[in-house]
């Protein structure tokens, strides 16, 4: 299962580069989160996927072209998300914890 969990995640940060790769001027941190990476999803599970971004207008351009890959994207700023995670908000310290980086494009490396 393990094997194949890892083709899968590999298949998504294909997706996900591929994706951005069509506005290379998105300078973002892409974390996977929820059950596949923390390894307990089955059937079910949805993909869920944490943007990070130095700006609001960054992230919501990144949230929409990544929609059409993961049911959920959270997509935020750097500065919020570094006050939340100071603030012990609980969502945003179990996302850290949990996330798994598939792409950062902020030093303007898309190979993640």
């Amino acid at each position: 299962m393990y094997g194949n969990h890892r083709r899968q995640v590999d298949h998504l940060r294909n997706a996900v580069a591929k994706a951005l790769a069509q506005a290379p001027e998105l300078r973002v941190q892409v974390y996977l989160v929820g059950s596949w990476a923390t390894g307990r999803f089955d059937g079910h599970s949805d993909v869920d996927l944490l943007v990070i971004a130095s700006d609001d207008e960054t992230a919501r351009q990144a949230e929409q072209r990544l929609m059409e890959i993961a049911y959920d994207v959270i997509a935020t700023t750097e500065a919020r998300w570094e006050a939340r995670l100071h603030d012990g908000h609980p969502f945003i310290r179990r996302l850290h914890h949990e996330r798994q980086q598939l792409l950062d494009t902020t030093a303007g490396d898309a190979d993640g």
